[in-house]
């Protein structure tokens, strides 16, 4: 049985210098099966969205089905966060959520304590290839669902606001 990992698994080569998928880079079987999804006939393979300045992305991953002390505290502080900020979400495949807006360069990439910021830069501003996986796509039988089909807003100042008080000096 794979793991989560192998299933979120590129199915091309990864080109860092350009940040995007390079079919040049691919074998002539995966040349195949990439025309394949780019034609919309590609049903065995899922999409990744780069986040970042190439796609002009930051996504929030909400992992809002665990209990820890920052998701609690977001949940408190954001009831009806999809709601609230009012942008194109996704549900994942675990009951999280993605909060798609627009890419600001004063996030960086972090993992905390359920919520991660899917910025696809550090601190150094070197790309360390962060991605989501798309909506519709489908992980262990189960579909990454979209819940808020809206248009993706600006980054919301009331939630930079609540990352810098509540998450570490890494994050912004």
């Amino acid at each position: 049985s794979l793991n989560l990992k192998e299933l979120k698994k590129p199915g091309c080569a990864w080109s860092k210098s350009s940040n995007t998928f390079s079919p040049v880079e691919l074998t002539i079987e995966r040349k195949k099966e990439f025309d394949k999804l780019i034609g919309g006939i590609g049903i065995d393979w899922n999409i990744a969205i780069k986040c970042g300045k190439v796609s002009n992305l930051i996504v929030i991953d909400l992992d809002t089905h665990k209990s820890t002390p920052l998701i609690d505290k977001f949940v408190n502080d954001f009831p009806n966060y999809l709601d609230i900020f009012k942008t194109f979400s996704v549900r994942t495949t675990n009951g999280g959520y993605h909060l798609y807006f627009q890419f600001i360069d004063t996030l960086y990439n972090s993992k905390l304590d359920g919520i991660d910021i899917q910025t696809n830069t550090s601190k150094s501003k070197k790309s360390s290839g962060s991605y989501v996986v798309a909506p519709n796509s489908i992980v262990n039988g189960k579909k990454y669902e979209i819940v808020k089909d809206l248009p993706i807003q600006p980054f919301p100042v009331i939630l930079l606001n609540w990352l810098e008080c509540n998450c570490s000096n890494s994050t912004i």
